[in-house]
């Protein structure tokens, strides 16, 4: 919607907070959103300063918060790139890292809310299952339960949209 009011318009269009500190970009930097960052750290939006992301980390300044992220803590999203092509070796190499059990369950519990916040927001049925395949292609690297609670979220999201199609 076209306004004359500029305060409106401040808020429809956002500046970026991500920053690119290298001119070669890491292959995971394609995935590091404020959105996930946002999830992550349990912060809004509009907390976080910004998000620089350097050779082989991500640093994440927002509020009182200054940390430095690894890429392959961030989960990969629909994209251009084709599910069956991504460097899942990454995400494999950076689970089978982390010994404290404490962060591995955080880490896992974080994409599992990731991806079931992505499974329903998906407006189509092909937009879901672009989602399932990316979900099939990292099942070998999560916990069962993870996978079980996101079956369940896509199967109601599944029925909805077959729902949809009925009522029409």
């Amino acid at each position: 919607m076209i306004t004359e009011n500029s305060s409106e318009t401040k808020h429809l269009v956002r500046e970026s907070k991500i920053i690119h500190k290298r001119t070669i970009l890491h292959p995971l930097a394609r995935f590091v959103t404020e959105e996930a960052v946002a999830l992550k750290f349990n912060v809004k939006i509009e907390e976080i300063h910004r998000i620089e992301l350097w050779d082989k980390l991500v640093y994440v300044y927002a509020g009182k918060l200054s940390r430095f992220v690894s890429y392959a803590d961030f989960p990969p999203i629909v994209s251009e790139i084709l599910p069956e092509n991504l460097p899942v070796a990454y995400w494999g190499t950076r689970f089978r890292k982390i010994k404290d059990k404490t962060k591995k369950i955080h880490l896992f519990n974080w994409w599992c809310q990731f991806y079931g916040d992505r499974l329903v927001e998906t407006r189509n049925k092909v937009e879901l299952r672009q989602w399932g395949t990316i979900l099939a292609v990292l099942k070998p690297y999560l916990p069962v339960n993870i996978i079980t609670q996101l079956r369940e979220i896509y199967g109601v999201i599944l029925d909805s949209f077959a729902q949809e199609l009925i009522a029409v």
